[in-house]
């Protein structure tokens, strides 16, 4: 199970990491979403396109980052609605980061909701410390004036302790009018 979060929700490739060998396949894993799950899901039942969400925990909260900022970069989303919870920021020496600045100068303005937590003991490790602050920091920008965002992170929490009300309260953020 963990090698195919590894594969699946990463991108780039981490070429670092001697036991994160077969990472990288974040791409293909959104074209799958786009191009199969999606359509199919919307063939099969009635789908109001406003309400689709991603969310994700960990390595898949770093997925749900890459596949809004992808997104922004092709100036297209099948997704407007977005939860990371304790995202992986530090993954791959912050190629979430990278992607980031290069996008903040051309990215395409989509409207999306961006809902982003982190219990506030998983910033006590040197590898955290102030990852989550810098990343909110960046995506606040003038260059992402559609995006309504949230940044929440929760006192006295751990990383895994922190998923579940990021899920909740992040889908309250999404849905509420």
């Amino acid at each position: 199970m963990d090698s195919l979060r590894d594969r699946d929700y990463t991108y780039p490739r981490d070429l670092n990491e001697y036991e994160n060998n077969i990472s990288g396949g974040g791409m293909n894993f959104k074209n799958f979403i786009d191009m199969e799950l999606l359509p199919k899901l919307k063939r099969d039942f009635s789908v109001d396109d406003k309400k689709i969400t991603i969310l994700g925990h960990s390595l898949g909260g770093y997925f749900v980052l890459f596949y809004l900022l992808n997104s922004m970069e092709s100036g297209y989303s099948n997704i407007q609605n977005f939860i990371a919870a304790s995202p992986s920021l530090d993954y791959n020496n912050k190629s979430i980061f990278n992607l980031e600045k290069r996008l903040s100068t051309t990215a395409k303005d989509l409207k999306a909701k961006l809902y982003v937590s982190i219990g506030s003991l998983e910033r006590d490790s040197s590898v955290h410390e102030n990852v989550f602050i810098e990343f909110r920091n960046q995506i606040k920008s003038p260059s992402y004036s559609r995006i309504s965002t949230n940044f929440v992170e929760y006192s006295n929490f751990e990383y895994i302790d922190a998923a579940m009300p990021g899920f909740m309260k992040g889908l309250i953020f999404i849905f509420e009018n």
